[in-house]
């Protein structure tokens, strides 16, 4: 999976932010992290919990 994979869907639609919600396993976050990274002005931020990315979406 590259970037455009998952951002392009996204901007498609009219969202400009992603909240990502990694789980405890290090391998797994720097994976999720790798996959997933920056594109233009689509804001991308990491949480260990839902509520906490649910509270930055809702901003």
């Amino acid at each position: 999976m590259d970037h455009s994979e998952f951002h392009n869907p996204a901007l498609q639609y009219g969202y400009s932010q992603a909240a990502i919600v990694l789980p405890a396993d290090i391998f797994t976050q720097m994976s999720v992290e790798s996959m997933v990274g920056e594109v233009n002005n689509f804001k991308t931020r990491y949480f260990d919990n839902i509520q906490d990315a649910t509270a930055w979406v809702l901003q």
